[in-house]
Parts: structure tokens; sequence; C-alpha cells
């Protein structure tokens, strides 16, 4: 075996590269330069002591042992399980909150929506069915005093007023009728092209929550004005019929106005539409108007001043009658007579026969 074997050959000092030493820095050089340059040590990492707790209160749960699988997702996802706590049940108050928040947030988007379609459904009213209005009947109107119709000036004042002016204004309306409008017109004898039909609506509804109920008749009355102002001021600007030239309606002379008009009730016709009877209000016709005289200067020179006028007025006297009086003969004055006021009248002297 060759002698050599095994044995670790010696460097060969031909191919040993000879590196310079590094020439002296001043940082090396100077130790005090050293000292203000270099970094300073970090302190060895050591745990807090055992009594140390930066929380003021007690730990409320220690991790002496491994997490789950599942409680290691837990932590890591918490944005998922924002209303369940760690074991998984569903936080009691949080759950109530979002859920209570969730319904009315549904109900609140649900009502508009409700509100929306039922808007557009009464904005397009079907059209008049034949023979539906003759089924629901007649209304008619009176005032509180029993007086047939209700004249259109009170129809024009208040709620407050129309309600106490009128017969039965909580009663209810239409209580049979499956639509929530109606289709009313007019027949004026002057005009008796202008005859279109207009939609009311007969139901009212007080809350989203509950369905839409009939209306009343003072609502009813009050839907009714609206449509008589409506046809009153279309009308004037209308030429009327040369046969009905004295029923013209419009505020000039030789007309009728607003205020001459009585709304007498609703009569259904043949064609699904209710009529709405006007009469000429006969009521104001016979008032006789007021005859004011004017006062001159005179008048007033002769009234009396207020320093001049008495504080208190004067006690009447009452002048007994004498025997021979016509008018006292046999007249005697009871206790309560005598206690009545009667005008002291200047009595000339007794005539003789």
């Amino acid at each position: 075996m060759d002698e050599s074997h095994g044995a670790v050959p010696e460097p060969d000092s031909s191919t040993v590269v000879d590196f310079p030493a590094p020439a002296p820095t001043i940082s090396t050089s100077s130790s005090l330069l050293h000292a203000l340059t270099a970094p300073p040590p970090k302190p060895p990492r050591t745990s807090p002591p055992p009594f140390y707790n930066p929380y003021p209160y007690e730990p409320q749960w220690k991790l002496d042992r491994t997490l789950a699988k599942h409680e290691q997702h837990f932590f890591h996802h918490r944005e998922d399980y924002w209303m369940r706590d760690i074991r998984g049940f569903k936080i009691r108050h949080v759950k109530l909150r979002v859920v209570t928040v969730v319904i009315n947030g549904v109900a609140e988007r649900q009502a508009r929506v409700r509100r929306a379609l039922e808007e557009e459904r009464l904005a397009r009213p079907p059209p008049p069915a034949v023979g539906m209005a003759e089924m629901a009947g007649a209304v008619d109107f009176a005032t509180a005093d029993g007086q047939r119709g209700i004249p259109v000036k009170m129809l024009l004042a208040s709620r407050r007023a129309l309600e106490s002016g009128m017969q039965n204004p909580k009663w209810k309306c239409f209580t049979d009728w499956h639509r929530d409008t109606e289709w009313v017109r007019i027949k004026w004898p002057a005009y008796p092209e202008h005859t279109a039909p207009r939609s009311i609506l007969v139901t009212r509804r007080v809350n989203l929550r509950r369905p839409r109920r009939p209306v009343t008749r003072l609502e009813l009355v009050v839907e009714l004005a609206g449509v008589i102002t409506q046809y009153y001021s279309e009308a004037t600007a209308l030429e009327p019929a040369p046969e009905y030239a004295h029923l013209a309606l419009g505020p000039g002379e030789g007309r009728v106005s607003l205020y001459g008009l009585l709304m007498v009730g609703l009569r259904p016709a043949p064609d699904g539409v209710f009529d709405i009877v006007l009469e000429l209000n006969s009521a104001s016709a016979d008032m006789k108007p007021r005859v004011v005289h004017r006062i001159s200067a005179a008048d007033l020179d002769a009234l009396l001043p207020a320093e001049s006028r008495p504080s208190s007025p004067a006690p009447l006297e009452v002048e007994a009658a004498g025997p021979s009086s016509a008018e006292g003969a046999g007249a005697a004055a009871t206790p309560a007579d005598a206690q009545m006021p009667v005008p002291k009248v200047e009595r000339s002297a007794t005539p003789t026969l």
C-alpha cells in the first residue's frame, strides 16, 4: 500500500495569496469616537414578573392549552363571528339589536314600496263599470237643522264649520264599494257639452299597517267641493246655451254665483258614473238685502256727548192711574206686576165725554 494513502497533503505555498492588512481607520484607532458612534447594546429579553398586570382587572381567561383549529379560526376571522362568543353561542343583546334593526329596515322598505305601488294604482283609476253605480245607491246631504242639501258657501268654509253645519258627518259612505275611487260629473243645463267625469277617492288610509277604510260623509263632501269649484272655474270661460243663458255660471252680473248653488247629493247613472245634483239656493235668493241708511252730520251733532251722558240709567217710574181713567179701571196690579219696570208715559188730561 502506498505510504501517502490517507495522509493530508500539504498546501502548495506557491498558490497561497497573502492579503495586505487593512489600513487603520479613525474609528478603530479612537476608542472614544467608537464609543460615541456605536449603537447601544440591547438589553436581554426577559418576561415580566408574575405579579405584573397592566390591566386593572384580573385576567378573565388563561391560555393554558393549545387552541383548537376552530378556535384559531375564530380569533383570526373575528369579523365573521361578530354575533357569537368563543363557545359559538349567539350574544343575546347583539342578536336582539341586530334583528330589530334588520326587521325595522325591511319593514320600512316594504312600506315605501307599498306606498309607491298604491300611489301609482290610485293615479290610474279604472274606468267606470256599467251598472256598478246603481248597486251603491244614492247619497243625500242635509244641513244640521234638517234643510235639504248643503249650500256651496258652507262647503267652502272651514272643516270645523262644515262638520257642525251638516247632518251626520261621521257616517260612512260606500261601505260595499270594492274600489278606492269613483267617477263623478256635473250636468248643468247651461253647459250640456261640458260633462267630463272626474275621479275622486272614496277610501282613506289612517295607518300604513291597516287597510284602507271607507270615507265619511264629511270627507266625501270635501272631495265633492273640490270638483264643484273646478267645474265652476272651467264653466266661467265657456259660452252658455242660448236657451239657458240665465243659468250661466260666473261672477258677473246676470250670472249665477258659486255661493248661489246648493249641493243636494249624488245620483247613480246607468253608465257607472255618479251625477252631482246641483240646484239654485232659494234661501239665498229669498234673503232681502239689508238697507243701510246714511248718517248725516246733523245726526252726529244730535247725539249726546260722553261727558253729558248719565253714569247710571235713571230708575223707571210708574204713574198711578186715577179711578176716572178708562184704562186703569178694573186693572188691579199684582205684586209681581208692580216689580216689573214700566216706562214712564206722560198722560194728557182725561178726556170728557
